[in-house]
């Protein structure tokens, strides 16, 4: 079952695309951004144009940004062992996913090296629009 996602911008708040998260044929999970916010604040290109090769001057709706990510316990909260490409400045980092109890937020821990140096990113789940409202 695929679920949708409300990505934020770190710094305004803004959501500032949609990603799907799926299970993918292996049993691996992935994340594709599904839309795009056309908010000024956060300076989101319609293609990645920091991006390295493949990703160069592809077009961010569509593109897969999360992937190898395997589930970690019973519960089906906890992924890891996962990949995370960040199309704004064209780097890719190692992850791993915990979500809520409730299933509302996604926790994206994304590093290099060890998860000790890296950065946490808070998703909320969301209906695919890119209000704050969940209603189209």
């Amino acid at each position: 079952m695929a679920t949708k996602w409300r990505v934020l911008d770190s710094k305004s708040g803004v959501i500032e695309s949609i990603l799907e998260f799926r299970q993918e044929e292996d049993g691996t999970y992935s994340g594709y951004v599904v839309k795009s916010s056309p908010n000024p604040l956060i300076n989101l290109y319609e293609t990645c144009i920091k991006c390295p090769v493949p990703y160069k001057d592809q077009p961010i709706v569509g593109m897969r940004v999360l992937w190898g990510f395997k589930p970690d316990g019973a519960d089906g909260l906890k992924f890891k062992d996962g990949h995370a490409f960040d199309p704004k400045n064209g780097k890719t980092y190692r992850g791993k996913i915990r979500l809520s109890s409730d299933q509302r937020r996604m926790y994206l821990r994304g590093y290099i090296g060890t998860s000790l140096l890296g950065r946490t990113e808070v998703w909320l789940r969301g209906d695919g629009s890119l209000t704050k409202s969940l209603s189209e």
